[in-house]
């Protein structure tokens, strides 16, 4: 296990060379370089190094995979409910999240507008736990789960896709996977955001059951880069739900 810096710790970012992008990912590929120097002390083997994740560990893991500072670090890659291509494990520019480290400052009383310098400097003078708690919304249209990894031009130096796309990333076996019932916590929240009254009920119908896959997919659909995967998505997690053959079982 690694640990790194997270959220606004360990993803601030502000456009320029103010504050390192993509800390935490720096945290862990320093990580997997202290574990090719040492790992023959441990019984190991520097040549046969795996990496692994669940969720955000998952994404990080995609990360490294697609990062040319992270090649020969590592021989094998498991990836489990999540991956670097995910929504919510990449900040897209067009997101600006730039504007997401100015929200913050404002929040901490912070300039602004006086240069991305002086902001941090201001920002590195708080106290970390009022920095962590600090309020920002994500850019409207997109969904984010706050401070993320964003092309850097350096451990990132393009879009995971199109690192992939291009054959530029690690080419080292890689397992995916799902966890059990991963995602729960946001079908609950989806079920109550849909106005139903599903939770205080035993069940729900089909019909109902549709209306949250239309829901969710619409809540996410701003981010996808081709709107017209949007009815095949919904279509797909019909398909997987339903519980054949009983198709009209509530």
């Amino acid at each position: 296990a690694v640990n790194y810096r997270v959220n606004k710790l360990g993803f601030a970012y502000t456009g320029d060379d103010a504050v390192d992008a993509n800390a935490g990912l720096l945290d862990q590929n320093f990580a997997l370089q202290w574990v090719q120097t040492n790992i023959r002390n441990f019984g190991g083997n520097p040549g046969l190094v795996t990496i692994f994740g669940q969720s955000a560990g998952a994404a990080s893991t995609g990360h490294h995979v697609v990062s040319p500072l992270s090649k020969g670090l590592f021989h094998q890659a498991i990836l489990e409910s999540g991956c670097e291509q995910a929504m919510w494990a990449f900040n897209h520019e067009l997101q600006e999240p730039e504007n997401y480290m100015k929200q913050i400052a404002e929040d901490l009383d912070c300039p602004v507008d006086e240069g991305s310098e002086q902001m941090v400097d201001c920002l590195r003078s708080k106290n970390a736990g009022r920095v962590a708690r600090a309020d920002m919304k994500c850019t409207e249209g997109y969904f984010c789960l706050g401070m993320a990894p964003v092309k850097d031009g350096h451990f990132l130096p393009d879009y995971p896709s199109e690192i992939r796309a291009r054959g530029e990333h690690s080419m080292v076996p890689e397992m995916t996977g799902m966890t059990r019932e991963d995602g729960m916590i946001y079908a609950l929240a989806f079920i109550g955001l849909n106005g139903s009254e599903i939770l205080n009920s035993t069940g729900y119908t089909r019909e109902e059951f549709l209306d949250i896959i239309d829901f969710a997919v619409d809540t996410f659909a701003p981010a996808l880069p081709d709107q017209d995967l949007v009815p095949d998505i919904k279509a797909a997690l019909d398909f997987n739900y339903a519980p054949w053959p009983h198709t009209n079982n509530t």
